[in-house]
């Protein structure tokens, strides 16, 4: 992983409600957006600003059921991105 599309990831995973976003689609398949509301504590349209920088930076997906709209994580580009902090964390003694 390129270490700007990194800075890229951790910024949009900056705020405190998205990044409960990506936890909690983390460790569940998928849930419907309604249901957010239930575990970050904002209003609708601040979600949808969240789930819209999520979206963008490619770190949750999103499909439609019927009326409902299905978010789930991007668990690999997740995984990309600790093993990418782990490496850089185990730089020894070097400055990159």
């Amino acid at each position: 992983m390129d270490k700007s599309i990194a800075s890229s990831l951790f910024k949009a995973l900056g705020d405190e409600s998205r990044l409960k976003i990506v936890k909690i689609l983390y460790k569940t398949d998928e849930i419907c957006a309604c249901k957010f509301l239930d575990f970050v504590s904002c209003g609708q349209a601040t979600l949808s600003h969240h789930l819209s920088v999520l979206l963008k930076s490619d770190l949750i997906k999103q499909k439609r059921d019927g009326k409902k709209i299905m978010y789930s994580c991007n668990k690999s580009l997740i995984n990309d991105l600790m093993n990418f902090f782990q490496k850089e964390c185990e730089c020894k003694g070097e400055i990159k």
